[in-house]
């Protein structure tokens, strides 16, 4: 559910998720009303809201506060870039 609201001189938008979960967001609500509606015309995510965090753009998907998805991924080692890069497709 999305709701919009006006507090001063902000715009505030709180979404909330199908687990009940809320998050606000200080954005003009036409700038937010369009993401939605590129976003439920195709757009990628990140492309709908460029504007939004990540933080902000994974609870849209997953209904997942940010503490939540990292609590989902703690065990996880740590993606090392220095590592080598995979061989080419098709080679050993």
């Amino acid at each position: 559910m999305i709701q919009h609201k006006y507090s001063g001189n902000e715009f505030q938008t709180v979404v909330t998720s199908t687990k009940g979960k809320q998050m606000l967001f200080f954005i003009p609500v036409s700038r937010f009303e369009q993401g939605v509606k590129d976003y439920k015309a195709g757009a990628m995510v990140q492309d709908a809201f460029p504007f939004l965090s990540p933080n902000e753009r994974e609870f849209l998907i997953s209904g997942l506060l940010p503490s939540e998805f990292d609590d989902l991924f703690e065990d996880l080692p740590d993606d090392d870039c220095d590592d080598e890069p995979p061989p080419p497709f098709g080679e050993p």
